[in-house]
């Protein structure tokens, strides 16, 4: 699995934004859902629960870790996202391209 960004996260778990750009042998659902949560076993714990973007296929580019803490996230197509670590899911804050 190759990833563009990690976060590690204090309980020995990492969130990781997995490179599914330009690969279309991905499934929509999968690429949609790029963001996953790893065990320290590497087990997917899980993926990103986010509302759908406006298009069909828009995977996410970015995962930030902010100073205070809070884990955000960007789709393709600019929708901006904050992340709930424990749960995976995520609350659409905004838009930026």
């Amino acid at each position: 699995m190759e990833y563009e960004d990690k976060i590690e996260l204090e309980n020995g778990h990492c969130l990781v934004l997995i490179d599914v750009a330009g690969n279309v042998s991905v499934p929509v659902e999968e690429a949609n859902t790029n963001i996953v949560c790893l065990g320290k076993d590497m087990n997917i714990i899980w993926r990103i629960s986010a509302p759908e973007g406006m298009h069909e296929r828009d995977s996410f580019v970015e995962l930030n870790k902010e100073k205070d803490g809070t884990i955000t996230a960007r789709r393709f197509f600019g929708n901006t996202y904050n992340i709930d670590p424990n749960t995976g899911n995520a609350e659409q804050t905004g838009w930026e391209k």
